[in-house]
C-alpha cells in the first residue's frame, strides 16, 4: 500500500513511485469518467441539434435560400455562429454577417 502525503491514490503513488499502483487507480477510474462524458455529450449533442433545427426555420435561412446561395458551407457557418455564439438570442450580429456576402 502506498503511503498518504495528499489523500488521492493517483498523486500518492506517483511520488512514491508506485507505477503498477498508479495504473490499477487509473484503470479503476476510467470507466466513471467515461460514463460522466459521454452522459455530458449526449446532452450537448440534443441541445446543439434543437438549436440547429430551430435556426433553419428562421427568415434569414429562408431569405439565404430564396437567393440561391450556392455556398452551403456559409450557410452553414452562420447558423453554426448563432448557435454556439449567441444562445442568448442576439439575431442582428448573425444577421450582418450573412448579408455581407454576395449572393
Amino acid at each position: 500500500m502506498v503511503d498518504t502525503h495528499t489523500g488521492s491514490l493517483l498523486i500518492d503513488s506517483i511520488i512514491a513511485g508506485e507505477w503498477d499502483v498508479f495504473r490499477n487507480a487509473v484503470s479503476h477510474i476510467a470507466l466513471p469518467t467515461s460514463v460522466l462524458a459521454f452522459y455530458s455529450i449526449a446532452y450537448l449533442s440534443r441541445m446543439t441539434r434543437s438549436f440547429m433545427l430551430e435556426q433553419l426555420s428562421q427568415e434569414y435561412v429562408t431569405t439565404a435560400r430564396e437567393r440561391l446561395v450556392r455556398a452551403a458551407r456559409h450557410l452553414a457557418a452562420c447558423v453554426r455562429q448563432y448557435c454556439v455564439a449567441a444562445p442568448d438570442g442576439d439575431r442582428a450580429r448573425v444577421q450582418l454577417t450573412c448579408s455581407k456576402v454576395r449572393c
